[in-house]
């Protein structure tokens, strides 16, 4: 019996090609060419460790404010594929991604017909031709793509971009990327074609952005550093304000975004805006008061239940480092619980001693799309004192930790796909 949905049948036929890395420039350039949507709009490229899903969503609330038709990509998804495609921040619906993604399977085997397997494009390929149908039907005016892993290794780094910004360099996907942040950082320098702009975080030391400098060296980019503009703040972790100095004029910002990493987050938006302005893409430094408005589902993102839950897509030994920094500025260890779950592709190995540093209470969980086995976590983790349910799914987990623990705050982090599920289920409760 077929598949229904025409997403998921791309999936089962790309998941089935022959792996061909060194044909990737040749697949992406005849992709690209022969696709029947033109990219009739600018792109904006971001790529980076962590942060590249936040900095997207607060650029494209700016964006939508300055009245642009703004398209955004992103990767991974939390519950839904359709999450990957807004348009004016408006997300895809399941009707419209099925018409495009059936559009594109057709056109693909034709594709694949004429040119041969080798040229079997993979899903995240897919996706990016369904992003580029679907903003040129929608007639956008600039897209934010979110790379999906590194730079010169990603798909997105074979569009043409009006600028591209890398938001934080750390040890991720080292199978692809290299096990060093040098390794990293290069691979990262790509997602920027010649003669284009590359603005790095200013999360990204100064060693890191020379390895960066000496791999664009030959391809006439414009490197530019981001800088902290903030002249004073009225800081809380429930509603932050800051005053900004932007080129001789004063703005007052109130990210909705939570977390102390935002603020640098925001701080290479800024720089990402100044750049638009000069080019005259977009048309007022106001619009950025937008990001008052932004919304990124399971980014330090609290819901205040009975207890009070945070959610957010630590997904990597950086970004657990950055998260508990944001938890110690609102509470104690002693006032937290943790549901945690790790990917099978992640080095849970180094991620377990610093999640043990959120919480002396820490719950594992392993029903999730690519989880690693609770055994596997417990047998690397045998020194460290984990307290363990009798049950590792999300679901039982859920349930007896708010009973047990409803004077606490319980922390969800790990795998985006576990995040997505648990949060899900804590939502339709």
């Amino acid at each position: 019996m077929p598949t229904k949905r025409a997403i998921d049948r791309l999936l089962i036929w790309t998941q089935q090609r022959i792996k061909a890395k060194h044909l990737m420039e040749e697949r992406l350039t005849k992709l690209l060419h022969n696709f029947p949507y033109s990219i009739n709009f600018k792109i904006i490229k971001i790529a980076g460790t962590n942060g590249k899903g936040s900095v997207s969503a607060m650029l494209s609330s700016c964006l939508t404010s300055d009245n642009q038709s703004v398209g955004m990509f992103t990767s991974p998804h939390l519950v839904n594929v359709t999450e990957r495609f807004r348009v004016n921040d408006q997300e895809i619906n399941e009707a419209e991604l099925e018409i495009l993604a059936t559009e594109v399977e057709a056109w693909l085997f034709d594709f694949v017909q004429i040119h041969g397997t080798q040229f079997t494009p993979t899903f995240f390929d897919v996706l990016i031709l369904i992003a580029i149908a679907f903003f040129e039907k929608n007639k956008v005016a600039i897209a934010i793509f979110e790379a999906g892993v590194g730079g010169s290794n990603d798909a997105t780094s074979y569009l043409p971009d009006t600028v591209s910004a890398i938001t934080s360099i750390g040890l991720d996907h080292v199978a692809q990327l290299g096990n060093t942040l040098e390794s990293v950082a290069k691979d990262k320098a790509g997602i920027a074609q010649s003669n284009s702009t590359l603005i790095l975080s200013s999360s990204i030391n100064d060693p890191l952005k020379e390895v960066i400098k000496k791999e664009i060296i030959s391809k006439n980019i414009t490197l530019v550093s981001t800088k902290n503009r903030r002249v004073s703040s009225s800081f809380s972790l429930e509603e932050p304000g800051f005053s900004y100095l932007i080129d001789q004029k004063t703005i007052q910002l109130q990210p909705s975004l939570k977390g102390h990493f935002q603020l640098r987050n925001l701080d290479l938006v800024i720089e990402i805006w100044r750049f638009l302005l000069s080019k005259k893409i977009v048309h007022r430094l106001e619009s950025l008061q937008a990001v008052r408005a932004t919304k990124w589902n399971a980014r330090f993102e609290i819901i205040k239940k009975n207890p009070t839950w945070i959610f957010d897509a630590a997904h990597n030994e950086h970004a657990l480092k950055a998260l508990i920094i944001s938890l110690d500025q609102m509470s104690n260890i002693e006032d937290r619980v943790l549901i945690l779950g790790i990917s099978k592709e992640k080095d849970a190995k180094k991620m377990l001693p610093i999640a043990r540093q959120i919480s002396k209470t820490v719950f594992l969980v392993d029903d999730f799309y690519k989880s690693t086995n609770n055994e596997v976590l417990i047998n690397l983790a045998s020194n460290i004192d984990f307290e363990q349910l009798e049950s590792t799914k999300i679901l039982k987990v859920i349930n007896e930790v708010s009973q047990v623990f409803s004077k606490k705050i319980i922390v969800v982090t790990g795998s985006i796909f576990m995040i997505g599920q648990a949060r899900n289920q804590l939502l339709n409760e």
